[in-house]
């Protein structure tokens, strides 16, 4: 086993999934200089990213996920920051350290192990859900080739699953594609009766109101049997 890396840490009350694109506002001191180390960092050609870990009133996760900043929208004067992050490598904390004005942390890099692979028809199930679950509340269908090339298809979906941050935390821990597959179809099982519901409200809650709108206009009754 290789020895922990030091790696500093945002504590936000988010998860990030690698190769998930999150948009931060930046505004505390510590995280606006964590933002220029990484900048500097990436301009002496060293590895510029910082760890993203969830936090609430019940503490820090033990694992989180390394991001690299892939866009500055905007530098203010007072320095705060708009960026873009993106998810790159899972890890496990081992100890907390303040080193600088913000936290690092000795993590542990993990992974799937060799050779794990998805079911075929778990796969499917959760792909098919997936669909659905986002046409709901979209508006309109996710294009096919969202799907394309995904070696792990759960990160993906789970990016765009409406999932709790300790929900995400959960995907994070598991270590096996058709492990996080199942969890995502049982997610996806319990929330479409509901947006089914709400959606079938929505078009209810329409109709009527499409219906006094017209009547608001004046249009008079037409009598039944005259």
């Amino acid at each position: 086993m290789s020895p922990p890396e030091t790696l500093p840490i945002f504590p936000l009350p988010m998860a990030v999934l690698p190769s998930e694109y999150q948009l931060l506002h930046i505004f505390e001191d510590r995280y606006k200089k964590l933002v220029r180390d990484c900048r500097d960092r990436h301009a002496a050609g060293q590895c510029p990213e910082f760890g993203v870990v969830f936090c609430d009133s019940g503490g820090l996760s033990c694992t989180g996920t390394s991001v690299a900043i892939t866009h500055i929208l905007k530098e203010y004067d007072d320095g705060r920051f708009e960026i873009v992050a993106r998810g790159k490598r899972r890890f496990q904390v081992r100890r907390v350290r303040r080193l600088d004005l913000y936290d690092s942390a000795e993590v542990e890099w993990f992974d799937d192990p060799p050779g794990d692979d998805w079911d075929e028809t778990l796969a499917t199930q959760a792909y098919t859900l997936h669909r659905r679950f986002f046409e709901l509340l979209n508006g309109s269908a996710i294009p096919d080739n969202a799907y394309c090339r995904k070696m792990n298809l759960s990160m993906h979906i789970g990016q765009l699953a409406g999932l709790a941050p300790k929900q995400k935390v959960d995907l994070l821990r598991m270590r096996c594609e058709n492990e996080r597959l199942q969890f995502l179809i049982q997610h996806f099982q319990a929330m479409l009766p509901q947006v089914e519901q709400v959606e079938a409200s929505r078009l209810m809650v329409q109709d009527a109101w499409a219906v006094a709108r017209f009547l608001a206009c004046g249009c008079k009754e037409t009598e039944s049997g005259s």
